[in-house]
């Protein structure tokens, strides 16, 4: 699944909220689940028994350092792999 990151989840992202950070605000776009949490390392999606779970990519786990150190940030894009 293509995640995408825009200029507007950035601006509405917040810091240390891994709920509403701009990554979990894009996926709560693309996934259309109702809860997005996001980690440094992992993110889950939903919840109970229909959760998606998994690790972040790289790329994504950068932006939340760099997001959360109050560094510059760009839009970006990502797979995120989706267990079926």
């Amino acid at each position: 699944m293509k995640i995408t990151v825009t200029a507007e989840d950035i601006r509405l992202g917040k810091q240390f909220s891994s709920s509403r950070c701009p990554i979990a605000l894009a996926m709560l776009r693309c996934t259309r689940k109702k809860q997005v949490s996001i980690g440094s390392l992992s993110y889950r999606a939903g919840a109970g028994t229909g959760a998606l779970l998994g690790k972040l990519p790289a790329k994504a786990r950068k932006f939340v350092t760099a997001f959360d150190s109050d560094q510059p940030v760009k839009p970006f894009s990502f797979l995120l792999a989706v267990p079926k």
